[in-house]
């Protein structure tokens, strides 16, 4: 098995996670795809849900804690997932583009948390999570692997969510009950470090809060150093699970889809920006920028274009070819 996600070209997993996701949410969220195959014949089913995110009290940030009227809280959150400012998506969008459609965007997000009740922010949030991005990005990425496994989701039974959204907040914030009961049940990992932050899991609630407060000071650190030093001498900041601009610029496939999307009717005129896109690239792929994010975006959104739009959805197969050395009814196909 790849242990490694920089061993599988980046590329090798785009139009798969694109065509089993029908192109819902960002490849790069299902790029456990690459060692699937193997996990398959070590078992049937994948068990996943709500737990590690909402349950486990992950999504109560520190600036929901912070006492500010709804509409500007709701103003904060939308900053937090709008994280391009209009400007900034003029190299990919033409600008009449972004000037049209991004204020509507903004307040279809903001509409969102129109039907929900009045709730502290942090209850709030979390309420808004289990009705829109939950459905929309945690349980669409489960369709990644539908084709192999059968989906158990214990942690969108009411009861078990119910009982976990009713413990103490100051048992939630930064997950510190959800991590020693890791601690506790799995021994055998207690010693690797969180792929976020590089931290261990500790045994009681204090200590895990404890590193929470740790990493968030740290962060905070960064942050004032870059402001008044400049980012080159702010430190180094936790290692990702996976450096999306290194496996970007050394993957020559996923450099041509973008330059051939860029070259191809369907990049429409009207909507993109043929040079800007073109230079991006160039940037990104010279390391003069970091274009990652958007043109990881701009690769979905391609690709889903190539199937779902212009009609070559017909090139998967129709039915699954078997698996060597899994269960004969179940197989990969690809597209």
């Amino acid at each position: 098995m790849c242990e490694d996600p920089g061993e599988v070209p980046l590329s090798s997993s785009l139009h798969k996670a694109v065509w089993r996701t029908e192109g819902t949410i960002s490849f790069t969220h299902c790029l456990s795809i690459a060692t699937h195959r193997e996990l398959k014949l070590l078992g049937d089913h994948i068990v996943g849900g709500q737990l590690g995110d909402i349950g486990s009290g992950g999504h109560i940030f520190p600036y929901a804690l912070m006492p500010r009227p709804r509409d500007r809280f709701v103003a904060a959150t939308a900053r937090r997932y709008l994280r391009y400012a209009p400007r900034s998506l003029l190299p990919l969008f033409t600008p009449d583009f972004v000037a049209r459609v991004y204020p509507d965007l903004v307040t279809a997000f903001t509409d969102s948390f129109a039907d929900l009740p009045s709730l502290p922010n942090h209850r709030l949030y979390e309420s808004w999570d289990l009705q829109e991005r939950q459905p929309h990005q945690t349980l669409a990425s489960t369709l990644i692997d539908s084709h192999l496994f059968g989906h158990v989701f214990p942690f969108l039974d009411r009861e078990c969510l119910s009982f976990a959204l009713s413990l103490p907040t100051r048992l939630r914030f930064g997950q510190p009950l959800y991590k020693a009961m890791i601690h506790r049940l799995g021994p055998e990992i207690r010693h690797v470090p969180n792929a976020n932050n590089n931290l261990v899991l500790r045994g009681s609630v204090a200590g895990n809060l404890g590193s929470k407060l740790y990493e968030l000071s740290a962060k905070a650190g960064r942050r004032l150093t870059a402001r008044t030093v400049g980012r080159r001498h702010a430190g180094p900041a936790p290692a990702p699970s996976a450096d999306m601009a290194l496996l970007t610029r050394r993957d020559p496939g996923f450099r041509r889809i973008i330059a051939e999307f860029a070259q191809s009717p369907s990049c429409d005129d009207a909507i993109f920006d043929r040079a800007g896109i073109r230079r991006m690239l160039d940037e990104h792929q010279s390391g003069a920028a970091d274009h990652a994010d958007l043109l990881c975006t701009l690769a979905t959104v391609a690709v889903g274009i190539h199937y779902f739009v212009d009609g070559a959805r017909t090139a998967c197969p129709t039915r699954p070819r078997p698996l060597p050395g899994g269960p004969a009814a179940t197989g990969d196909p690809q597209p």
